[in-house]
């Protein structure tokens, strides 16, 4: 009976009609209507086809999530795993027992033997970039600075998925009523992370059928299920809004992309050579999700494509090869590089550089940039419409993970990294071992410390990242001491990783188009007009722009709440039917 009771009641949850005002900001709303700014406040301007592309950020649309949402599917995570012999409870206890546990042993604990926050954190970070290339928005530091300056109450109705991670994070240790994270919670954490995005996809491809009127059940032409998937990506990739689009608007704007789009050709061409692609017009709706949730974990390795290429053109670009010895390619020999079919890469600026802590000022007459630290950066992430961006593979948590299993803890003498290292394989020189040796007599290597941190990058130049200043280190963290720091109390940081992220999307949404003639084309004659949307809020005009975000946070609600019950169900008859 039990069972059933967990299930229902999520179900009536899930089910419960959204209030009145779910605005689409980190806001408070009082028992009296009255609307409380705390910052994050979501403001963003979409439009809809193709002129979608061309606003500041194209995925903001994408980057909310309910409250009620997170919380729920946290609570179906939790039931299910009680129940070890369920689909969720199965998964769990592999995270927990294969998965997760080699990760776990080498992170540093506090004095309970959890792990704390910035340790969780930066194992989470790791596992997902390590089995899927994704990097999940929010998990860096500065995507937990908000925490000590803006709670979470319960009247918050909705998230930016920035914070998620963090929220996640605490609601997690609050469920558990522990002083850190144990393998579970950990384990749990992840879960509820795959399963929030496991809805999201179904939510997403459920919108595009409905949108492109494509029947869900049934077999499929090859013509509709080339349609499905190249809208399916024009969302998850590039950020296209289809609760303002019309079927007639995605036609002009899959056209036009095909046509004017320096990398869609090749993307669009990597989808349809997937395996199983063949078999979807008989697959059905749940083959179909199969397939693009398959595209979504893959995507990290069509997008590297990008990265090789870059650490190719800067290796090349150094003559001096002590400079390339250090990892290091002299400014002032790179140039703008564009290649028809990939996105534009060195476009950005000096103070662009400096802010992402990639610059080597150690001669201020000719600086440096730092090749590892540029590659792991930000602005060589692609955002999605999804939890996570994809960002390029970093070497250096190959060479990490290796000690970490040789380890089994988050230290060890320095004899055994040698040991370790050298039965790697890899070459390195004597003076460095000798270094590693002298720094480390008498006590053990922290594996994860600034100090080891900086000898990887003296080891391994051009694969691990130096940490620098660490100035940028909230928003562009690049080791793992970086990962686990305090994030502090400026909630600043985060809305400028938003940022961050949001300009190197625009850049590579809009690769090739003109804005004016897109915009054009993207206007239907049997459309209004007035398809632009400000969602933004201020003291002053919060009354005024209130209902306008509501009518749009009441589809968002439907959308996620539809995916959230259908989630719910697989996981009830997980629970009832195992």
């Amino acid at each position: 009976v039990a069972p059933f009771l967990r299930f229902f009641a999520l179900l009536a949850l899930l089910l419960a009609p959204p209030g009145a005002c779910d605005e689409m900001a980190f806001v408070d709303v009082s028992s009296t209507d009255s609307i409380n700014i705390r910052q994050l406040d979501g403001g963003y301007v979409t439009k809809k086809g193709l002129a979608g592309l061309f606003v500041d950020d194209p995925m903001a649309p994408h980057d909310w999530t309910l409250t009620k949402v997170v919380q729920a599917t946290l609570k179906a995570e939790l039931a299910a795993g009680e129940l070890s012999q369920s689909k969720v409870g199965l998964k769990i206890k592999h995270l927990e027992e294969v998965a997760l546990r080699p990760l776990y042993a080498a992170m540093p604990k506090n004095e309970h033997g959890l792990l704390d926050r910035g340790a969780a954190r930066y194992l989470a970070h790791r596992y997902f970039a390590g089995t899927r290339g994704w990097s999940i928005k929010g998990l860096e530091p500065a995507g937990a600075a908000w925490l000590k300056t803006v709670p979470v109450t319960q009247s918050v109705r909705q998230l930016t998925k920035w914070i998620v991670p963090t929220f996640l994070f605490e609601e997690v240790l609050h469920k558990l009523g522990k002083p850190g994270f144990d393998l579970r919670g950990m384990a749990i954490f992840v879960s509820t992370i795959e399963h929030l995005i496991h809805a999201e996809m179904t939510e997403m491809l459920y919108s595009v059928h409905r949108t492109m009127q494509v029947p869900i059940s049934g077999d499929k032409s090859a013509e509709e299920v080339d349609l499905l998937v190249s809208v399916f990506m024009m969302v998850y990739a590039l950020g296209v809004n289809l609760e303002l689009s019309t079927k007639h608007d995605l036609h002009i704007a899959k056209d036009y992309l095909e046509t004017t789009h320096q990398a869609w050709p090749e993307l669009i061409a990597w989808t349809r050579s997937f395996p199983g692609r063949a078999d979807l017009t008989t697959s059905g709706f749940d083959g179909l999700l199969r397939f693009v949730e398959s595209l979504a974990e893959e995507y990290s390795r069509w997008q590297e494509r990008d990265c090789a290429r870059a650490k190719a053109y800067l290796l090349k670009a150094e003559t001096d090869e002590k400079a390339k010895q250090d990892g290091r390619a002299d400014l002032a020999q790179i140039e703008e590089s564009r290649e028809h079919g990939y996105r534009s890469l060195f476009v950005e600026s000096i103070n662009y550089l400096k802010k992402l802590g990639v610059l080597d000022y150690t001669d201020p007459e000719h600086p440096q940039l730092v090749v590892p630290n540029y590659l792991v950066s930000q602005t060589m992430c692609l955002t999605t419409a999804s939890f996570y961006t994809v960002c390029c593979h970093n070497a250096c948590d190959e060479v990490l993970s290796e000690l970490e299993v040789a380890a089994g803890a988050p230290s060890a003498p320095a004899e055994e990294v040698i040991r370790a290292l050298q039965a790697s394989g890899r070459n390195i020189e004597s003076a460095l071992l000798e270094e590693l040796r002298a720094e480390n007599r008498g006590g053990e290597v922290r594996l994860h410390g600034a100090s080891f941190g900086a000898w990887l990058h003296r080891a391994f130049p051009n694969e691990c990242a130096d940490a620098g200043s660490g100035e940028f280190a909230h928003t562009n963290p690049k080791t793992a001491d970086q990962w686990m720091s305090d994030p502090g109390s400026d909630v600043q940081e985060t809305e400028d990783l938003i940022s961050e992220v949001a300009i190197v999307l625009h850049r590579f949404a809009t690769l090739g188009l003109d804005a004016n003639t897109s915009s054009a084309l993207a206007e239907s004659p049997d459309r209004e007009a007035e398809q632009e949307v400000e969602a933004s809020f201020s003291v002053d005009d919060a009354r005024t722009s209130a209902p306008v975000v509501a009518q749009r946070a009441s589809m968002f609600d439907l959308g996620l709440r539809s995916a959230a019950i259908l989630s719910a169900l697989g996981l009830a008859v997980a629970i009832c039917w195992r």
